[in-house]
């Protein structure tokens, strides 16, 4: 495949979100300052594709404390609320320079997890850009996880001197996450949220950083429910691409599913082939 340099618009969106890479990703104008990417996507060839596309970048935290260090909880003040480790806050630094490269960022959403909040406001630094808190993007509040009552997050306002690019006021989550909640009710809340969340930001790209599940999920709420999702480690980014010229087509749908389903595709599928510390499938041995 050879590289084309395509005419861009100003709309791109970027989410953040988990695991190894399958296809390399995108095309902008040098005008955005964004890199060329081979993409390769079924039945649109490079020769009649005219527009830029919009790209939202889902990505996971990166290696939370818990699952390297036993005794953690015992002494934590919200031990249901783990941060980075300091290969974590690597991996995000990673991540972070990745993402500078990769595409526009304009807007950048998180789970209001620790893990996720930490993660996201390096990326945040990295690009000089504010952080947003999106409920809609939280960890699957599964009762069986969390036990009878919803897990106690350090508050956000405890956050603010700690993370002086988070902004409380600018953004309301779109969609708030109930406990407990079941995998269809957690599904839809994805699906909603990433589905409002490009509705509400078109101006540059979008990240949101977010869990494993959440990852998976929010990319399928996009791409479509039966879009494989690799499995999502620590820091990897799935990339969700959208080109004007296929979602003017009037291209066919599954009932069920949201309008955008038959316009996004998945150019970059859990890839974490951007960090010097990548999380092994092979080697996982969570506390």
């Amino acid at each position: 495949m050879h590289l084309h340099r395509l005419q861009a618009s100003r709309w791109s969106v970027i989410v953040i979100f988990g695991g190894g890479a399958v296809f390399s990703a995108c095309i902008a104008a040098q005008a955005l300052r964004v890199p060329l990417f081979e993409v390769p996507f079924a039945g649109v060839s490079m020769e009649n594709a005219t527009s830029v596309f919009r790209r939202v970048f889902i990505a996971r935290h990166g290696e939370r404390i818990d699952h390297v260090d036993r005794t953690w909880g015992e002494r934590a003040t919200y031990p249901q609320d783990p941060p980075l480790t300091d290969r974590g806050r690597r991996q995000a630094r990673e991540l972070g320079v990745f993402l500078r490269s990769a595409g526009n960022i304009r807007t950048i959403l998180s789970s209001p997890f620790a893990r996720t909040l930490e993660t996201a406001h390096v990326v945040a630094e990295e690009l000089e850009l504010p952080l947003y808190v999106e409920h809609g993007a939280s960890e699957w509040l599964h009762a069986e996880w969390f036990g009878e009552r919803a897990p106690e997050l350090t508050p956000l306002a405890e956050w603010k001197a700690q993370l002086p690019r988070l902004d409380l006021e600018s953004h309301r989550s779109l969609v708030v996450a109930e406990f407990p909640e079941d995998i269809h009710q957690i599904t839809q809340r994805c699906r909603k949220a990433i589905q409002l969340i490009t509705e509400r930001y078109k101006e540059g790209d979008i990240l949101v950083v977010g869990h494993g599940i959440s990852v998976e999920l929010m990319t399928k709420g996009l791409c479509g429910k039966h879009t494989k999702v690799n499995w999502v480690g620590y820091c990897a980014v799935c990339e969700c691409v959208l080109d004007a010229r296929i979602a003017d087509t009037g291209a066919s749908r599954d009932a069920d599913e949201e309008r955008t389903s038959d316009v996004w595709r998945l150019a970059r599928n859990a890839d974490a082939s951007f960090l010097s510390e990548p999380e092994d499938p092979q080697h996982i041995h969570y506390i």
